[in-house]
């Protein structure tokens, strides 16, 4: 496998296409693990019709400049128990009214 950098920022509305080529939806961020050394991205949120879905990297194929593409499969359905809603929170060090850690308080 040919390792190769790309920038997360790269992939914000690219879009994510089916094995088929048909567009499943568009990357609107990425899951990183900042436990690991180096850094290791997890997955992406897609915006798929009106909901967010977690992709793990694992079932992604190809990343371009211009598109995603998944390894197998498709647009997700109903029945699709593999495909994960994504509900983003907030990390168990931070709140809305505190400021993440290394940052002063105003």
């Amino acid at each position: 496998m040919e390792r190769r950098i790309v920038y997360i920022s790269r992939l914000m509305r690219l879009p994510l296409l089916g094995s088929d080529g048909a567009e499943v939806g568009r990357v609107l961020d990425g899951v990183v693990d900042l436990g690991s050394k180096p850094p290791r991205i997890n997955g992406v949120v897609v915006a798929v019709q009106r909901r967010r879905v977690f992709v793990g990297i694992g079932r992604i194929g190809e990343i371009g400049s211009d598109r995603a593409r998944l390894r197998r499969g498709s647009a997700p359905n109903d029945s699709a128990a593999s495909w994960t809603r994504w509900r983003p929170t907030m990390p168990p060090t931070c709140s809305a009214s505190s400021p993440p850690p290394g940052r002063p308080s105003s």
